[in-house]
């Protein structure tokens, strides 16, 4: 996976540290992450939509991930409720897994 990917830690750090450096950035990012992010040189595959929602002082959100394509044992679902797991987690609101 390129650095460039969307998935990447440091595609997520590189567009927001310009969201909050860059009110204009920040705004084409809310309304259209897609054109934001290739904008930066943040690749997004095609067919993939990301979405991006801002918290504010008062509201906060939560990313529910895609179900795994498998059922999990007791184990690894031990290991992804303590956060400890590749299971998908999705950046922007994105898709895929790592």
């Amino acid at each position: 996976m390129s650095s460039k990917d969307q998935n990447s830690p440091s595609a997520a750090a590189k567009a927001i540290k310009k969201a909050w450096a860059d009110q204009t950035f920040r705004s084409g990012l809310l309304k259209d992450a897609n054109a934001a992010l290739a904008g930066i040189g943040i690749d997004v595959p095609s067919g993939i939509t990301i979405k991006v929602i801002a918290d504010t002082p008062s509201v906060r959100h939560y990313v529910l991930p895609m179900p795994p394509p498998a059922e999990l044992t007791d184990s690894h679902l031990e290991t992804v409720v303590a956060g400890l797991t590749t299971t998908p987690k999705p950046h922007f609101g994105g898709a895929k897994g790592s």
